[in-house]
């Protein structure tokens, strides 16, 4: 209840910019507020960060055409589990191994920062192939294989893997439900292999059958979320957005998350998450305005021409598209070939046709993506990115 009224109250009390560009003056919600009156679900201050820092966090900044951030890079830790750890549905008490639950969503326990809670998983899906895989073994004799660029929390806050030595201690649950913190008692390689992941949105971490509590990422949950509220702020541009950017106001325009294929493109990020979010109440007044084709991966506000897209890197090219916001999903996984990368194409395409088609506002695109090799374009672009500082 008390969030609920602290929603209305966001909602309600709106910041007013003088000479602002908004309808009626009424300035959109700021990322932070927006993702709460999404769904009621905050971001966690890690999560918060990045766009505090850049100063994105308010709807102004991105359409100020004096804004200096046109490119952001973020770069994830990697944190998956063996194909055998065992997960357990906490609604039936069945447990399975994590590859045995692919493509279903059941109930795990979790933690939220102070007790354990019970949470619904969105997505339990293979994460990557051929990883490095090492058992940790605690000092109770509990253990799981995980990547080396897996996290775990331990009284510090979330650390990884690679970072760990025998004697720190991670977050556990007993055999009585009560959270407690273990030692690890060794680490040692196990094998190359698949390695997994669930999608626990809110708590963003899970428990699995042992009691040994592990991170997820929220990568595509966040970034969905992004989309969606650059999209909810442009609707409250007054009068033509396209004409503000330096374009003709009959031009679509476009907002585009580019994932590595087309399952995720399609199945986890559009249907599994930007899809309902469109739904949600706060998209209500431009409710009779979305057109949704079932079998599609975009969503189109046909009266203020803007499509919210949902494309992957071995799809048709962007040459030709008014983009005003994209973001590179999972980038350092796109196709490889001779040449470069489908990551390193992309980007190109976006350096000249985003930028030279918006004149007055700047494109903005957001890199993001798990550093997969030492040698990838992640890599690579975040050497280029700190020696052009």
């Amino acid at each position: 209840q008390d969030l609920q009224g602290d929603v209305n109250t966001r909602l309600n009390a709106r910041k007013v910019d003088s000479g602002s560009i908004w309808i009626d003056g009424k300035a959109p919600l700021p990322f932070d507020d927006f993702c709460v009156a999404l769904d009621g679900r905050p971001l966690f201050p890690r999560q918060k960060m990045p766009f505090e820092k850049t100063n994105l966090l308010m709807a102004s900044s991105l359409f100020d055409p004096n804004r200096k951030i046109r490119e952001f890079l973020l770069l994830w830790g990697k944190g998956s589990i063996s194909y055998d750890t065992p997960i357990r549905d906490e609604e039936t008490g069945e447990v399975r191994p994590v590859v045995d639950w692919i493509g279903r969503n059941i109930t795990v326990r979790a933690w939220d920062g102070e007790k354990v809670v019970l949470a619904k998983t969105k997505h339990i899906y293979l994460e990557g192939r051929q990883k490095e895989l090492y058992r940790v073994t605690l000092s109770d004799g509990r253990s799981v294989r995980v990547t080396g660029r897996h996290r775990f929390l331990t009284p510090f806050g979330w650390s990884y893997l690679r970072d760990m030595i025998p004697g720190c201690r991670v977050m556990t649950v007993g055999v009585d439900g009560a959270p407690q913190c273990v030692a690890i008692n060794w680490v040692e390689y196990s094998e190359t292999g698949n390695y997994y992941d669930l999608d626990v949105p809110g708590p963003e971490c899970y428990f699995d059958a042992n009691g040994i509590l592990h991170h997820n990422s929220g990568k595509d949950y966040n970034i969905a979320k992004l989309i969606a509220w650059i999209g909810y702020c442009s609707l409250h541009v007054e009068g033509s957005l396209q004409e503000r950017c330096g374009l003709a106001a009959d031009s679509m325009l476009y907002i585009v998350n580019v994932a590595v294929n087309e399952f995720q493109a399609k199945t986890v990020f559009f249907d599994g998450y930007l899809k309902p979010f469109l739904k949600r109440p706060i998209f209500n007044p431009w409710r009779s305005q979305i057109d949704m084709p079932e079998k599609g991966m975009h969503a189109t506000f046909k009266d203020r021409r803007l499509m919210l897209f949902s494309g992957h890197s071995h799809s048709q090219g962007l040459e030709g598209f008014n983009i005003f916001a994209a973001v590179m999903d999972e980038f350092d996984a796109f196709l490889e070939t001779a040449t470069g990368s489908d990551a390193e194409d992309l980007y190109r395409i976006f350096q000249t046709s985003a930028v030279t088609r918006m004149t007055k506002i700047p494109p903005l695109l957001l890199l993001i993506s798990y550093t997969r090799t030492a040698d990838g374009p992640a890599m690579r672009w975040k050497t280029d990115f700190e020696e052009s500082i």
